[in-house]
């Protein structure tokens, strides 16, 4: 008896908690082209952004990539570094790519 009402307030819990998943899904899974990174920190706007850096000419499009430094960062002074490799050139300029690129830099600062 023990054991059987377990089971049915597992499944009631099960129900409750399984329940909301897919609402929420759907609510993580805009639009990468317009949602920003979820987290920020100060000073992740002010990153400065060199947009369209050619790194190789050797395909029939030349292949570029977009760097987010710190601002402040002085002619040869040297900070860790993070790729981001998207695979594609129209993710460059999606909206949570670009703050992702804002977020190392200001992590970068510090």
């Amino acid at each position: 008896m023990l054991m059987r009402m377990f089971r049915i307030h597992l499944v009631l819990a099960s129900v409750f908690v399984i329940s909301p998943i897919p609402s929420t899904a759907r609510a993580q899974n805009r639009d990468p082209a317009k949602t920003p990174v979820v987290y920020s920190v100060p000073g992740m706007t002010l990153a400065v952004v060199r947009s369209g850096v050619i790194f190789d000419k050797t395909t029939a499009t030349p292949l570029a990539l977009d760097a987010y430094l710190p601002r402040g960062l002085r002619k040869g002074e040297r900070r860790p570094t993070i790729v981001f490799i998207s695979g594609a050139e129209r993710v460059r300029r999606w909206r949570w790519f670009i703050t992702w690129g804002q977020l190392a830099a200001a992590y970068a600062k510090n």
